[in-house]
């Protein structure tokens, strides 16, 4: 069965939620490092997963607060590229090996191609920094006014290097089907983002809560042969509209065993 986990951002890397996760079933988590990542203790962390048996999976780097792929200056790039560089070197420390970033988008005053240009030339060089490391970059797909928003933008950005690989959220997809942007990316596919949404904007809803046909996608992982965590990119404690109480962890298990089972997942 594949490992299932939960994404905590940085500063939730607490022993409660080591604990909590560990009664409720999950065996593994994704660090969220985008708040004040510096601090965060790398191998405590490493200690608490060993403790309660959650595999740290991976780690997304910053997308805000410096963590932006593209800048207008060559000073501001490097601060990017050496802040990423810091903390895939304490993380590939402690063991893991996907680090999952996001592409970037235009800023104001350049053309898309100019900012993919860019994206790329700092995704060559993290490649190689993390494959150095023993470990992989695995690109996000995006929504549309970022790079990577379409199967064909990410596979011409990833092809800057062959050591990169994807990372597959699925609450993302604006402008291809699931299933075959899954056929294209099977190969270089190593880590997944898993949440709901309505085909309109990224919503990170509890699968179920929006559009996406559960049952077929499970089917789909299964036969493109993706044997990775199935990593769910939002929260316990959280409460919508949609759910008549906070989502508890044991929630995220039971939605993820009926989905592996073929179901429709039932509503909270």
């Amino acid at each position: 069965m594949r490992k299932i986990g939960i994404r905590y951002y940085n500063d939730l890397l607490t022993e409660e939620n080591f604990i909590a996760m560990a009664e409720g079933g999950m065996t593994a988590t994704e660090l969220c490092c985008v708040r004040e990542p510096e601090k965060l203790d790398f191998k405590k962390v490493r200690e608490l997963g060993d403790r309660y048996g959650i595999t740290l999976w991976s780690c997304h780097l910053p997308f805000r607060n410096g963590g932006y792929m593209v800048h207008k200056t060559p000073e501001e790039r490097q601060y990017t590229q050496n802040y990423q560089k810091m903390l895939i070197e304490r993380g590939a420390e402690v063991g893991i090996d996907k680090f999952v970033i996001h592409p970037g988008f235009p800023v104001e005053g350049w053309t898309r191609e100019e900012a993919k240009k860019y994206a790329m030339e700092a995704l060559d060089e993290l490649a190689e920094f993390a494959w150095e490391r023993g470990a992989r970059i695995a690109v996000e797909n995006m929504i549309v006014k970022c790079l990577g928003n379409c199967c064909d933008e990410l596979l011409e950005i990833v092809s800057v290097n062959e050591k990169l690989r994807i990372c597959f959220d699925v609450n993302h997809l604006l402008l291809d089907d699931h299933l075959s942007f899954m056929d294209r990316v099977k190969d270089k596919l190593i880590t997944v983002h898993i949440s709901d949404y309505d085909f309109v904007q990224e919503r990170h809803w509890f699968p179920g809560e929006g559009k996406i046909d559960w049952p077929t996608l499970s089917a789909k992982f299964d036969e493109i042969g993706y044997e990775g965590a199935w990593m769910y990119e939002l929260s316990p404690g959280v409460k919508n509209d949609m759910r008549s109480r906070e989502l508890t962890v044991r929630d995220f298990y039971n939605n993820a065993m009926e989905i592996f089972a073929g179901k429709v997942p039932s509503k909270i």
